[in-house]
């Protein structure tokens, strides 16, 4: 045997141990932590679709029971429809919720070999294997295995949407990017917020190369937005009815949304906060106009205050520790005996974690910011490990902006702290070649071939 086919097999073994760990982790969380109320707020939602759909055959988010059920499109279809297999599984007592978490366990395992897959597109072994062990360590990741929520499904779909498109980008086969399209259109099911990135990643796809691919990528999720758009259709307005799009955008227009909703129910001065934010929002669904004209006087009532909140606060509290509507830290829901808080060595390892946030946060703003501008300083980019570099970067970019102008909290980067890390570590493996070539007074040495 070859080293480099030991080094191979022990990459392997190692990136197998990960896996395994990150199902570990998840697997001890949701058999001993104790959540309080685990059918609440968001969760109770979802719930309440997967149900109408198997006893009425309609999407709707009416409470079980309800004499009338009125079809809505106020949440996409993805998440209701998997909690619905689970119940058809596992039966309505408590067989189909212990269905979800045991598969979102295996999903959020799956999303940690994902992440060292498409890491492994441009990163070193060991780089990649930093990557898999940071994401499989992760708390906020762990926590949402055990919440009725989408974030652990939408982060799988999102990094094998990745994958498959870095393997598109690098095989140049339509069916790569047929099946990256496809992951992206059942993601956009998940949560819209995806949309607009299949095309931007099948322009740079595009550029490669591989153009049957690319417009595979770009137009299968936008026929998945089509379909989903035209049932939609069908459904009659309510009048003065803010649909999600318009209270993500008045929402996450006040600095203080998340404070206020936390406290009007004793805090006087937090409820009125919170109607404000409320007669915006009817305002906004009456009138599109009417709502932008108040929401920006509002602003220019201290412009400095509201760019400091675009442009600083916003991008941060995107990517921040604290779980700003939820039970906090990185919790949604009230929990009793996490592992998290409860075990000695994984408490020290969250306390750790969250010292290093910052600093992770701004690798990976500083690795996405020299990537695109070197891709678009480039008149060609095909060195091929590196695309798929820059593809992360430009999907950091876009989740960053589009929660900026909508709704920025911790809890919605769940999804994408996959592609956090591999850019991290992509800073991190940069300065550790550059510091060990400045010792030896010579060029970093070339990052192994992906395997």
């Amino acid at each position: 045997m070859t080293g480099h086919d030991h080094g191979k097999r022990r990459f392997i073994a190692w990136a197998a141990l990960i896996v395994v760990l990150a199902w570990l982790l998840r697997e001890q969380f949701i058999l001993f932590t104790q959540v309080e109320a685990p059918i609440r707020g968001d969760v109770r939602q979802y719930v309440a679709y997967a149900w109408n759909l198997l006893h009425h055959q309609t999407f709707s988010m009416a409470d079980p029971g309800a004499a009338t059920v009125v079809p809505d499109a106020f949440r996409g279809p993805g998440y209701p429809l998997f909690l619905a297999g689970a119940i058809a599984l596992g039966g309505e007592e408590n067989g189909w919720y212990a269905i979800v978490l045991q598969a979102q366990a295996v999903l959020g395992a799956a999303t940690v070999l994902l992440t060292m897959l498409l890491g492994r597109h441009w990163l070193s072994r060991r780089a990649t294997l930093m990557a898999g062990l940071l994401m499989t360590l992760w708390p906020h990741h762990i926590a949402a295995t055990g919440a009725v929520l989408s974030e652990v499904l939408f982060g799988f779909l999102l990094a094998l949407a990745l994958w498959l498109t870095a393997e598109a980008m690098r095989r140049g086969k339509s069916a790569w990017g047929a099946a990256a399209g496809s992951a992206f259109g059942i993601a956009y099911l998940i949560n819209p917020i995806i949309l607009l990135f299949p095309p931007l990643a099948g322009m740079f796809l595009w550029r490669c190369g591989p153009t049957k691919a690319a417009l595979w990528l770009a137009l299968l999720p936008l026929a998945f937005a089509a379909t989903w758009g035209i049932r939609n259709t069908t459904i009659p307005d309510t009048p003065g009815q803010p649909g999600r799009a318009v209270l993500n955008f008045v929402q996450g227009s006040w600095p203080q949304y998340h404070a206020a909703h936390n406290f009007m129910d004793i805090d006087p001065i937090a409820a009125q906060i919170s109607e404000q934010i409320a007669a915006e929002e009817r305002l906004f669904a009456r009138s599109p106009r009417l709502g932008l004209t108040a929401m920006v006087e509002r602003m220019v009532q201290d412009p400095a205050y509201y760019a400091r909140w675009y442009l600083l606060r916003k991008p941060w509290l995107l990517w921040d520790w604290n779980i700003r509507i939820g039970w906090g830290d990185v919790y949604y829901q009230k929990i009793e005996h996490s592992p998290l808080d409860v075990n000695p060595a994984l408490r020290a390892m969250k306390a750790t974690l969250h010292v290093l946030n910052p600093l992770i946060f701004l690798l990976a703003i500083a690795a996405a910011f020299v990537l695109l501008g070197r891709s678009i300083r480039a008149a060609q980019a095909r060195d091929g490990p590196k695309l798929a570099a820059v593809l992360v970067a430009l999907f950091c970019a876009y989740v960053t902006v589009l929660h900026t102008v909508l709704q920025a909290e911790p809890r919605y980067s769940i999804p994408y702290r996959p592609m956090e890390m591999l850019l991290a570590v992509t800073a991190l493996a940069t300065i550790a070649d550059r510091a060990r070539a400045k010792l030896l007074g010579n060029s970093p040495a070339p990052q192994e071939a992906p395997q």
